[in-house]
């Protein structure tokens, strides 16, 4: 997986990994 996915994955459910996708696309 990407690094940027890797801070995503310390969350429990998908769901939330889902909404921090869009989190780390806003930054650049």
């Amino acid at each position: 997986r990407n690094p940027m996915q890797r801070p995503a994955a310390r969350l429990k459910t998908p769901q939330q990994v889902h909404a921090t996708a869009p989190s780390f696309l806003s930054i650049p």
